[in-house]
């Protein structure tokens, strides 16, 4: 990848401008103006801001709590049947990369997908030895108690699917308090996405070089800002990026064709972020339980 500095001081600063506009046209001028205009990204912004407030709130709003945690339900049911029709439609999209001759273009992205899993393996392995380190715990029983929820979400590419499993590993295997569980899985496992988020940043930064687009610093830092957001947005089903990536290419000024790449190729990403988005949330949630007291270190460090 190439970088490109400002050639000069004016250009350094009307790039610096669009940077803060960018980030300010997230935040809406009303609350029902991202839903009249239609603008994904205030929307995302409007409910994770409602979403935390329910949270501080907590049984003060209960009744709003229930509507809104049942309605979710049907979006997530209606949203993973709707995805069971995912790999029909990668079939055509493939198909029709072969019968128009851009074949070539699509097998060059190897690289996207090898470089999305060395970062996210890097990182991974950083924050699995950081954890055992703190912890006092073997990294390899730390890997023997979350590979089998890992390797349900490589084969499921499903939050939902692998959810039993990674309740029952941190609850009776990592001996994280059961009631914090209950709470931090369901949380967790909506907003906490840092291999989702891996996976715009890397699918930008591959795309803008592909298409020979300036990077600058500020380029970036708006980049990863953007991609971290929207990953909180990102329901937690399989195929549930794709529409992500429309936000995320329309905001960092990508074209259009990079999106129609990247979605045909998502299926792959989803398996290996859906199956690290697990584990890491598992290693935060045992950190964090640690730290308000509900954690059984014996069950932690037996081999059991």
């Amino acid at each position: 990848l190439i970088f490109y500095r400002a050639g000069s001081t004016t250009e350094g600063s009307m790039a610096i401008k669009g940077g803060f506009k960018m980030i300010l046209d997230i935040i809406p001028n009303g609350v029902l103006e991202p839903f009249v205009s239609g603008n994904t990204l205030q929307v995302a912004f409007v409910a994770i801001v409602i979403g935390v407030t329910l949270i501080i709130l907590g049984t003060q709003v209960k009744t709003l709590q229930t509507i809104i945690n049942e309605s979710n339900r049907i979006i997530v049911y209606v949203t993973g049947y709707i995805s069971k029709f995912l790999p029909g439609f990668i079939f055509f999209i493939i198909l029709n990369i072969i019968w128009s001759g851009n074949l070539s273009r699509y097998l060059k992205m190897w690289k996207l997908f090898a470089a999305y899993i060395a970062v996210v393996i890097v990182i991974f392995v950083f924050c699995l030895f950081l954890v055992s380190f703190e912890e006092h715990v073997s990294v390899k029983i730390m890997i023997k108690k979350m590979l089998p929820t890992f390797l349900i979400g490589l084969g499921t590419a499903s939050s939902t699917a692998l959810d039993g499993e990674s309740s029952d590993c941190m609850s009776r295997r990592m001996g994280i308090n059961s009631r914090f569980v209950s709470f931090g899985q369901p949380t967790g496992s909506t907003i906490f996405m840092p291999a989702t988020a891996i996976n715009f940043i890397c699918c930008a930064i591959f795309m803008a070089s592909y298409y020979d687009m300036s990077i600058s610093i500020i380029w970036l830092v708006i980049a990863m800002a953007i991609c971290t957001f929207v990953s909180i947005a990102t329901p937690p089903v399989t195929g549930g990026a794709m529409a992500a990536y429309t936000i995320v290419f329309t905001q960092l000024g990508l074209p259009a064709e990079a999106v129609a790449i990247v979605v045909s190729l998502d299926i792959l990403f989803d398996l290996i972020a859906t199956a690290f988005d697990s584990v890491f949330l598992q290693l935060e949630l045992l950190r964090q339980a640690d730290k308000n007291n509900m954690l059984n270190y014996e069950k932690l460090r037996s081999e059991i």
